[in-house]
């Protein structure tokens, strides 16, 4: 009887472990439905500098030239990017979104952050996605 319980304890511990496993590869990716096909992406706050590349390109996808102000809006609020619009009657600004993802990794010893501009157009449509790596 002890020998049967070690062996179920034994199981047990390998199939936590292999689900904890699992659960981990998962944390950082998200799954959407995109024109009826499931998809793995990139949550913002797992960007790092070993998928920046990857991120960047799905923002873009998701964001392609011409999609509205309103669209771009409710994407941000939907992924936790932190941004701020400005407006182009301000004078300071050209009708951009201006969003980062912080702390991506160190690179040359510095913290790294993205800085998102999306520039939309006087339609207020996406016209310009333009990224930057900052090292503070």
């Amino acid at each position: 009887m002890v020998q049967r319980r070690n062996v179920a304890l034994v199981m047990l511990a390998f199939v936590g472990a292999w689900a904890l496993l699992f659960a981990f590869s998962f944390e950082n990716e998200a799954l959407s439905q995109n024109n009826g096909v499931l998809e793995k992406r990139i949550v913002p706050e797992a960007v790092n500098l070993g998928n920046v590349e990857s991120f960047k390109a799905q923002l873009r996808r998701d964001l392609p030239i011409g999609t509205p102000k309103v669209d771009v809006e409710d994407y941000l609020v939907r992924w936790g990017i932190q941004y701020a619009f400005v407006p182009a009657n301000t004078g300071q600004g050209d009708n951009t979104f201006y969003a980062s993802l912080k702390n991506l990794g160190t690179q040359s010893g510095f913290p790294t952050d993205l800085a998102i501009r999306i520039h939309l157009d006087s339609n207020g449509r996406v016209e310009a996605i333009i990224f930057r790596l900052d090292h503070f």
